[in-house]
């Protein structure tokens, strides 16, 4: 029997599983019917993808009286980022005697836990990339396309395709792990004040130290 007990429910375990799912499902639909409704045709995967980190003007940078602030972009980074540090937090915490004796050392575990973050990353892309393939019918990623709000942007295909695929999984995983990292040195409160803090300059600001500024898409044309 399914058992929803606060310590070992399967809600409380999997938590945030159920969110980042709930999460991709509702902007996966928004997209649709949006499409839909203004563009009457169904969107293509990269309407879709384009929609997660489109990333627009922030107001502060290009147009002080238009705000446009990325919610997909941001609630996408923060769950991966607290859907990965979660994790290795509570277990360090919880049962840090067992970690010890289980591996040998600290340095051997955070290795493991490097590999978990790879891997943690890669399911939650593939999983957002399959879900806008299966929800668009189609890849539809080599042919020049209009996002789904009404800015063009240029075809993309070979080594650009690959470019604009992956660098926002590049930075998700730098990001997953420096949350990770502050996390185990801070706390769970202090890391989440500290992860939404940062990724909200990223939205207004542009410098080499905010490296998820590069995965919004729009922002730099892709």
């Amino acid at each position: 029997m399914i058992r929803f007990n606060v310590k070992r429910g399967i809600i409380k375990r999997y938590a945030m599983n159920i969110i980042f799912i709930a999460f991709i499902a509702i902007v996966i639909m928004y997209f649709n019917t949006y499409s839909r409704t203004i563009f009457h045709r169904k969107p293509s995967f990269a309407d879709i993808y384009v929609g997660f980190f489109k990333g627009e003007y922030p107001a502060s940078m290009f147009h002080a009286d238009n705000i446009n602030f990325p919610a997909p972009w941001f609630t996408y980074y923060l769950l991966t980022s607290l859907y990965t540090a979660l994790f290795p937090y509570e277990e360090l915490h919880n049962s840090a005697a067992r970690v010890l004796l289980r591996v040998g050392s600290r340095r051997k575990w955070f290795g493991g836990i490097l590999i978990y973050i790879l891997f943690a990353n890669l399911a939650a892309f593939i999983f957002l990339v399959l879900s806008s393939i299966i929800s668009s019918g189609g890849f539809g990623l080599g042919i020049p396309y209009d996002c789904i709000w009404p800015v063009r942007v240029r075809g993309v295909s070979g080594l650009r395709g690959i470019y604009l695929l992956l660098i926002p999984l590049i930075a998700q995983l730098l990001l997953s792990t420096i949350t990770t990292i502050i996390f185990l040195k801070l706390g769970v409160v202090k890391g989440t004040v500290i992860l939404m803090i940062y990724l909200i300059l990223c939205v207004y600001f542009d410098s080499p130290l905010l490296f998820p500024t590069r995965s919004m898409i729009m922002r730099y044309n892709y």
